[in-house]
């Protein structure tokens, strides 16, 4: 009984470790590290099954080679769905030689299909392995299967909605041809100021989604407004000024962008409190809505209007200069000037390969 409820502790700080990872690679890293020292073995590896190889995912020890199955103990792992020991003398399937110490191998599955297995060897005390230690690698490789089909369920779901969204993009650049590629550029640039000031890779995802859709709520906008050919009334400007709340009220419920809903809300704000919709200023404007108001602005001064013609690149930059530590700030305006954009060379790139 003590030993059951160890090991389903065991099992439920797995669960909780593996939840909190959503990247593939750490989460391979992650079960390979877990179970080499649960198991208390030399090496570890776990491998996916790809074209007839076992592609070696994560590694600890000397299980860092990609495997041919053909005529190995993974070729039985993968038709009997279930472990495999291979003994003292046996070939190693990692290196050709003759096994030293035991070798187990276990498979984890998606939809009763073998997708990867769990390769454990050399137990850091020399002996073999139980039987108890095989059933609870067995349920390990099960749990750690779990995880891995919901992260997979969770990729497919996100493209899925992303495809949705840029949908819709498309949708609302296709009412103001003026606009067109303009999300798609406020992205590139703005990652490109992210990487000159050495952002996070956490922070740089929220950016590329968070500016491709940070106009998505001008779907709530009248096309008679959206593409006046001249200046907007007061009414009709405070309506076009609604659009971040109302792209933030699409995608709030969804609870599925919380860094990217910064962009979104707050690209519009201006560093000296003067923006919309909620008039922040300075630091209390997140970081990379910061970001994105430098490339939003850059790109919009540099795209036509049914009401004016786009500026040049060195009247654009002179502008952004102007408005630096007032509406923009100062620091990410320096840091758009290094990038390819801010040296004129981005937009041309990047009409080239979306048209």
């Amino acid at each position: 009984m003590k030993k059951n409820l160890q090991e389903i502790g065991i099992l439920q700080s797995i669960s909780t470790e593996l939840d909190g990872l959503c990247d593939n690679k750490e989460i391979f890293e992650r079960i390979v590290a877990m179970a080499s020292k649960l198991f208390m073995v030399k090496e570890a590896s776990f491998g996916a099954i790809e074209n007839g190889y076992l592609k070696i995912k994560g590694s600890i020890g000397t299980m860092a080679k990609d495997i041919s199955i053909a005529n190995s103990i993974f070729e039985n792992v993968i038709k009997k769905k279930t472990f495999c020991l291979a003994s003292l003398g046996e070939v190693n399937p990692h290196n050709g030689t003759l096994l030293t110490s035991p070798f187990l191998s276990v498979p984890l599955t998606m939809n009763n299909e073998v997708f990867g297995i769990l390769n454990l060897s050399d137990k850091a005390d020399g002996t073999l392995f139980t039987d108890d230690e095989i059933r609870f690698a067995v349920t390990f490789a099960e749990k750690a299967a779990m995880r891995i089909e919901n992260n997979a369920l969770y990729e497919v779901f996100y493209t899925n909605l992303m495809n949705t969204l840029k949908s819709l993009v498309i949708s609302i650049e296709a009412r103001d041809p003026y606009t067109k590629h303009h999300s798609e550029r406020v992205s590139l640039y703005s990652l490109q100021i992210a990487d000159v000031i050495n952002l996070g890779a956490e922070d740089k995802d929220a950016i590329k989604f968070g500016g491709y859709l940070h106009d998505i709520g001008k779907i709530g906008v009248r096309d008679t407004v959206l593409v006046k050919p001249g200046m907007l009334t007061p009414e009709e400007t405070t309506e076009i000024r609604l659009h971040p709340v109302i792209g933030y009220n699409i995608l709030e419920p969804l609870r599925f962008f919380p860094n990217e809903m910064d962009i979104i809300r707050h690209h519009h704000e201006r560093f000296d409190g003067s923006g919309y919709p909620d008039g922040l200023a300075c630091d209390k404007i997140p970081l990379i809505a910061r970001i994105a108001a430098v490339a939003d602005t850059y790109d919009a001064m540099t795209s036509s209007r049914p009401y004016r013609n786009a500026m040049c690149h060195d009247a654009a930059i002179k502008e952004l200069k102007r408005c630096s530590s007032s509406q923009l700030e100062d620091e990410i305006v320096l840091a758009f000037l290094q990038t390819p954009a801010g040296k004129g060379g981005a937009r041309l790139s990047l009409e080239r390969t979306t048209h």
